[in-house]
C-alpha cells in the first residue's frame, strides 16, 4: 500500500486542463483552476492505484479495510473537484464531469479495460481530450477553439499509453498473465508511441505556428527528438523519461514565450 500517490502522475494529469487553458488564453492560470486540476489528477492518480491493488494483490472479496480507506478518499477527492468546477466555472462543469466519468469506467476493474489496448486507447485520448477540453473553456472560449489543442494534447497522451504497454507486458509476463497487448509485437506498439507523440507535437507546432513562426519551429524540434530517440533506444523507460523531460521543457518554453510572468 506504499506510494499511494504518485506526484509525476498527477502532474501529467493536472496538465491537460492547464495547458488548455494557457494554450487557448497565453495567460498564467488561474489559481482556482490549478487547484481543481491537481485535485482530480489526484483522484485519477488514486484510482489508478486501487485499480492496480485489484489487479495485482486481491482478486476477491472482502476488501481490505485499507482499500476501503482509498475508495472513500477517492470519491471524496472527486466530488470536491466537481464541486469547485460547479463554483468556479459553469462551462468547465460538464467536462470536468465527463473526465471523473471516463476515469472510473478506465479504472474499473471489473471492465478489465486495461488488457484490451484498442478500447484503453480510446478512453486515453477521450479522457484527455475532454479534461484538456475543460481548462480550455474555463473562461468561456469556445469549443472549436479549444478541440485543436485538445486534440494534440490526447495525441501525446495516448503516445504515452503505448510506451506504458511495453512496461505492462513485462510485468504481466513476469506474473504469468496474458493480454491482448500480447499479440501485438512490440515494434508495432513502439512505432505507434512514437508517431502518437510526434504528431501531438507536430499538430501543436502546426496551430500554434500560425500566431509565430516559433512555435512552429521549436514544436517540430521537439517532433524530431522524440523520433530519433525513439528508434535509437527501444526501452521504454529510457523513452518515456525522454518524452517526459521534453515535454517538461516545451511547457516552460510555451509560458516564456506567452510572457505569462510579465
Amino acid at each position: 500500500m506504499k506510494n499511494i500517490f504518485k506526484p509525476a502522475d498527477i502532474g501529467i494529469f493536472a496538465s491537460f486542463p492547464l495547458g488548455g487553458y494557457l494554450l487557448i488564453n497565453q495567460s498564467f492560470m488561474p489559481p482556482e483552476l490549478i487547484l481543481i486540476s491537481f485535485i482530480i489528477g489526484a483522484g485519477i492518480s488514486l484510482d489508478n492505484k486501487i485499480e492496480g491493488i485489484y489487479k495485482n494483490e486481491y482478486s476477491s472479496y472482502p476488501v481490505p479495510p485499507s482499500l476501503f480507506f482509498l475508495k472513500i478518499l477517492r470519491i471524496i477527492l472527486y466530488t470536491l473537484g466537481i464541486f469547485l468546477a460547479f463554483i468556479f466555472s459553469k462551462n468547465s462543469f460538464p467536462w470536468v464531469l465527463s473526465s471523473i466519468f471516463l476515469s472510473i469506467i478506465y479504472n474499473n476493474h471489473k471492465l478489465s479495460l486495461q488488457q484490451r489496448p484498442p478500447l484503453d486507447s480510446i478512453l486515453h485520448f477521450s479522457g484527455s481530450f475532454v479534461f484538456t477540453i475543460s481548462g480550455g473553456v474555463w473562461d468561456g472560449s469556445e469549443f472549436s477553439s479549444v478541440f485543436p489543442y485538445a486534440l494534440s494534447l490526447s495525441l501525446l497522451f495516448t503516445g504515452g499509453y503505448w510506451n506504458h504497454l511495453l512496461l505492462d507486458k513485462e510485468k504481466d509476463m513476469a506474473l504469468g498473465r496474458k493480454t491482448m497487448a500480447h499479440k501485438i509485437k512490440n515494434e508495432i506498439i513502439k512505432g505507434g508511441s512514437i508517431i502518437f507523440i510526434s504528431s501531438g507535437d507536430l499538430f501543436l507546432g502546426f496551430f500554434l505556428g500560425k500566431k509565430s513562426f516559433i512555435f512552429l519551429l521549436t514544436f517540430s524540434i521537439a517532433a524530431f527528438f522524440i523520433i530519433f530517440f525513439g528508434l535509437i533506444n527501444k526501452n521504454p523507460v529510457f523513452f518515456r523519461k525522454t518524452y517526459r523531460t521534453i515535454h517538461f521543457f516545451l511547457g516552460l518554453i510555451l509560458i516564456l514565450l506567452f510572457g505569462v510572468f510579465f
